[in-house]
């Protein structure tokens, strides 16, 4: 999960980079609105995406197995254990989602609390409340909150709140609550919330000054609500954002449409990133968890092979038993009471010989060294084979090392 948070984190870091760059400062609203949604959702699954596929499109791809996890015992040292960082890191993690969220939730009721009361008019497909007290001016789906004052004299706060109901912004924003909470830790998705909530803004004010109101004195309009604003955040308000900001949008002249195609360079660079966050994590024991075990096979498969490779004529078990009973742990360690997770790979070549066998994930250089040493030594394997004909293969292994 934590890797996933920081791999996600840092696609989304890039894309919003991306969108500073280069397309904040357009005029195609509509068009970013859409684009920031579904970059943010695509930096949210491409950590997901098996990318062994794109791997195996390239020059040299050695297919792979991941073995079953080996578990060496050592002496038993004490009783008490101390609570690990993982836990603390996923605790930390749960009790801050379930802050944000709760205080969204309470946003929400507050929110609903206000469409409840005041005068009740009908407004063909929308829900108008004209509310007595002096509320801010909001919409939320298809119900608009606006003071009686600004219904009766600003025929425009009622034009910007129903081009919000009309191009659904409540929509946009319920969605990146979802992933507000998903990934509150990661500062980057609160200014990206903020972004789409601006560019909601200048959706609506384009949509008013479209409609024939006049752009002078609406912006003028702009500036006396902009006094004292209480924010929900929920709700799409009237004077939520950057006055400032919304201003120079309805003043500055339309892009280039041809900007927009800066979007088509983003994916590449999404996928490279992942690709580099990634590192050697497709061939390390975090694809154990995606393998699949097909029955009748001795290793988890994660490739295109006919039959997996064997050792002395039985399946990972066997070798499982073989590693095990040559393993040792080393004494030194076991007195510093060091423990933890090796993870290995290696090939089993077309002749059967296992070879290039390297750390993927380290403790410590004498637990790393002891698995070295019994790999370095297997027999040879009957290799894998594809379409009739030997061929070689990875495995990744790994070694939990534990004290008991």
């Amino acid at each position: 999960m934590i890797a996933y948070l920081i791999k996600s984190g840092a696609l989304l870091t890039l894309f919003y980079l991306f969108f500073v760059l280069f397309m904040r400062k357009t005029t195609f609203f509509r068009f970013n609105r859409i684009a920031l949604l579904s970059g943010t959702v695509i930096c949210m699954i491409l950590p997901l995406v098996d990318i062994s596929a794109l791997e195996a499109a390239t020059e040299g791809y050695v297919p792979r197995i991941v073995l079953p996890e080996t578990t060496v015992g050592g002496k038993v040292i004490e009783d008490s254990v101390p609570i690990g960082f993982g836990f603390i890191a996923v605790t930390i993690y749960f009790a801050g989602a379930a802050a944000v969220l709760v205080t969204m939730v309470i946003s929400l009721f507050r929110t609903l609390a206000i469409m409840n009361e005041g005068e009740k008019m009908p407004m063909g497909s929308i829900r108008l409340t004209i509310a007595d007290k002096p509320e801010i001016s909001f919409s939320f789906f298809n119900h608009i909150v606006i003071s009686r004052e600004d219904f009766e004299n600003n025929p425009a706060i009622l034009r910007h709140e129903t081009m919000h109901v009309n191009s659904r912004h409540s929509l946009d924003v319920m969605l990146f609550s979802v992933i507000t909470v998903l990934q509150w830790l990661n500062p980057v998705v609160w200014l990206v919330r903020t972004e789409l909530k601006q560019i909601h803004e200048y959706e609506a004010d384009e949509a008013v000054i479209k409609s024939g109101i006049d752009a002078t004195q609406y912006q003028l309009l702009l500036v006396k609500k902009a006094v004292g604003a209480e924010r929900f955040q929920m709700a799409n308000g009237f004077n939520h954002t950057k006055l400032k900001n919304r201003i120079m949008m309805m003043q500055k002249i339309k892009s280039n449409k041809l900007t927009r195609l800066a979007y088509i360079a983003c994916l590449p660079l999404l996928l490279g990133t992942l690709c580099f966050c990634s590192g050697n994590n497709s061939r390390n024991a975090k694809a154990i968890d995606g393998a699949k075990y097909i029955e009748g096979e001795p290793a988890a498969i994660t490739c295109d092979i006919d039959t997996a490779p064997k050792f002395n004529g039985g399946g990972s078990d066997v070798f499982d038993e073989w590693v095990s009973s040559q393993l040792r742990y080393p004494q030194e360690c076991i007195e510093k009471e060091i423990q933890g997770r090796v993870v290995v790979t290696f090939c089993i070549d077309i002749d059967g010989s296992l070879t290039d066998a390297r750390i993927e994930e380290s403790v410590c250089k004498e637990l790393d060294g002891e698995v070295l040493r019994v790999l370095n030594s297997s027999p040879k394997w009957t290799p894998a084979t594809s379409k009739g004909k030997n061929v070689k293969v990875e495995a990744c292994m790994p070694f939990e090392f534990a004290l008991k």
